[in-house]
């Protein structure tokens, strides 16, 4: 066991040296640019340049050597072995594979935290500083640094699986992310079950923030380091060890993974569609409606069907709205770019004459009274397209309850309180018009319809 960690420090040692010299070169960069000769106040530029160099070492020190070196150690482990065909001299060594394997793994990790450290001292990056770089209200302590900690190994030991997929070094490191991607898929159906199976306290914690942890970044990231340095062992143990073709282990324990992610998933979709037909049986004899074509209104007769009334007053209005674009821009309620309390008098004058003066006004209100007091209200929807279906009659019903609150406001302002108290009666008895739509959206407008006349009434 000693010559194994022996062989492995001879063979790694030479990253330990490489990381020394990079970090060496940094601080004498460092050093250089912080004494260039400039025509500038020395004591501003030393400032800036020293604040300079302190923000690049620490993303060198905490994200840019910590990943380069974590692609390093965890392509070469194996890859060595294979380059020099040494691997079978390995195995027959009387120590048992699944050492070997642990041991190169662990050995890596060791010098990669190592390394970290390292650029950590001689970069002067320490945690505090960090911390204050990427300060934001998501990210408290101590999270970042477990996180970019977590974020090296987990390159690592996704690069170490890709290495004994590959056995070459830079392929590994290039398909290492890839490596990443598939592993998050690979576990989404983990998520999936854990979501449908655990309490409402776990999953909180599990998929949000809980206290200064979150757990929805770590969780994930843990699972996918145990699970690559798990992956590895199992295709260094059936496949390598023994000769196999590695892609051959690879594709056999995913569908073995696949298989376990089926069972409880085909179960639970089980259990849950009796549910399902339970609430659906139980619902049915409460006499809840369930089916599009239970909850469609019955026909009505033309002659009792506010609705083609309306519709004659929403043709009217476009009429209106075209023969009086000017007045239409102060209009009350229908206009958003003028408050009522801007109105000037002449404005207010003018819409009184069009209200009580204009033929085409008057026939629009007249319309509008009649609609009111038919008893059925039933537009031409087309029930049976389910959530597609187009309800554009609703915001012709709001155009039409804003022209008659302008209308109770004018009348108040005249101080002709009676009329003005008819005309809000009939806006109210507007929205009685939707009480029979089936759909929500009918009701909310409905509601929407009596703020807006009630509006009107408060001046």
């Amino acid at each position: 066991m000693k010559a194994l960690i022996w062989k492995e420090w001879r063979e790694q040692r030479i990253f330990l040296l490489l990381a020394v010299i990079i970090l060496i070169s940094i601080n004498m960069g460092s050093i250089i640019y912080l004494n260039m000769p400039s025509k500038t106040t020395v004591d501003s530029l030393s400032l800036y340049r020293l604040d300079t160099i302190n923000y690049y070492n620490l993303f060198l020190g905490w994200v840019i050597l910590p990943l380069l070196f974590a692609l390093i150690l965890g392509a070469t482990p194996f890859v060595k072995e294979f380059s020099n065909n040494t691997q079978d001299f390995l195995i027959q060594r009387p120590i048992s594979t699944a050492k070997i394997f642990w041991l190169k793994f662990f050995f890596g990790i060791f010098l990669l935290l190592l390394i970290i450290q390292l650029c950590h001292l001689v970069l002067y990056v320490p945690a505090s500083s960090f911390k204050m770089q990427i300060s934001a209200p998501d990210f408290k302590s101590p999270t970042p640094l477990i996180m970019f900690y977590l974020l090296s190994l987990l390159i690592y030991s996704s690069t170490f699986f890709s290495s004994l997929l590959l056995k070459r070094e830079l392929p590994a490191m290039l398909s290492s992310l890839l490596a990443i991607v598939i592993g998050i898929l690979y576990i989404l159906p983990l998520y999936l079950i854990l979501f449908i199976i655990l309490p409402p306290k776990q999953l909180q914690f599990l998929f949000s923030g809980v206290g200064d942890d979150i757990t929805v970044y770590y969780v994930p990231a843990s699972i996918l380091f145990i699970g690559f340095a798990l992956f590895s062992f199992v295709i260094w143990q059936k496949a390598i060890s023994r000769g196999l073709k590695p892609a051959k282990v690879f594709f056999s324990i995913t569908g073995i993974i696949f298989l376990i992610y089926l069972v409880p998933h085909t179960i639970l979709n089980f259990s849950a569609g009796l549910d399902l037909r339970r609430a659906i049986k139980e619902a049915e004899t409460s006499g809840i409606k369930l089916k599009i074509e239970e909850i469609i209104p019955p026909p009505v007769p033309d002659e009792e069907n506010a609705a083609l009334v309306y519709q004659e007053a929403f043709n009217l209005v476009g009429e209106l709205r075209k023969t009086y674009k000017d007045e239409w821009e102060y209009m009350p309620y229908e206009s958003y770019k003028v408050k009522l309390e801007d109105l000037t008098k002449e404005q207010k004058r003018t819409i009184a004459k069009l209200f009580f003066e204009d033929t085409d006004f008057i026939k629009l209100y007249t319309l509008i009274e009649k609609a009111v007091n038919l008893p059925s209200c039933r537009f031409d929807i087309k029930y049976e397209d389910g959530p597609a279906m187009l309800l554009p009659d609703l915001n012709k019903m709001r155009q039409l309850a804003q022209l008659v609150a302008a209308r109770t406001y004018i009348l108040t302002e005249e101080k002709k309180y009676k009329e003005a108290l008819e005309s809000f009666c009939v806006g109210l008895r507007m929205g009685e018009s939707l009480k029979n739509e089936p759909t929500l959206i009918s009701q909310l407008v409905r509601l929407a319809l009596d703020g807006i006349v009630m509006e009107s009434l408060q001046p």
